[in-house]
């Protein structure tokens, strides 16, 4: 869907892919046009900003996940609010983090959670490792993972639910390690 912007409002400059919620009202003639930027919310997060190995994490100033490194902007604390505890973020654990990004791409509010041992959704791009590459898997045309180089997934078929394991690779990123039974308690 594509919406005017109305005369004066200022939603910034965002890099390519970073979300922008923004509020909406109708014109006289009948059409939705924007207002401004909407207030900070869960809506605004990256829920799966990048996975993998704590490197470095310094609260209010920069946190490094793998081969990722983020600036942490005006001393922004760690997201409390509502369900969310305390902050565990710790070097050398692997842990996901869900941020809001400004348009220079830096973190505006921010949580990490453990990183799952594994995953489950509709496969809608698979493309296979080979013992020296690494491989693509895609759930529900959005959660691009990559697969380890060397590893096999039994069963994974485009356009049917495939369950994955979880592990690190060398760099200390997130990579699918190996395919496991969708059932049960699952991923």
């Amino acid at each position: 869907m594509t919406l005017s912007i109305a005369a004066g409002v200022d939603l910034g400059v965002p890099r390519l892919g970073i979300k922008r919620c923004v509020t909406v009202a109708t014109t006289p003639a009948g059409d939705a046009a924007v207002r401004g930027r909407a207030a900070a919310s869960i809506f605004d997060m990256e829920l799966g900003l990048w996975c993998g190995a704590v490197k470095s994490y310094a609260s209010g100033s920069a946190i490094a996940i793998g081969s990722k490194r983020w600036e942490i902007a005006g001393s922004t604390a760690y997201d409390t609010t509502g369900p969310n505890g305390p902050d565990r973020t710790t070097a050398g654990k692997p842990m996901c983090l869900a941020a809001a990004l400004d348009d220079a791409g830096r973190i505006t509010r921010y949580l990490t959670t453990e990183m799952p041992p594994g995953e489950g959704g509709v496969v809608t791009t698979y493309i296979a490792s080979t013992a020296a590459t690494a491989g693509i898997l895609v759930f529900s045309y959005k959660y691009a993972r990559t697969v380890a180089a060397g590893t096999a997934l039994q069963g994974v078929e485009v356009g049917k639910n495939a369950c994955v394991t979880l592990g690190l690779d060398a760099g200390g990123d997130r990579v699918i390690t190996g395919s496991v039974a969708c059932g049960g308690v699952g991923f």
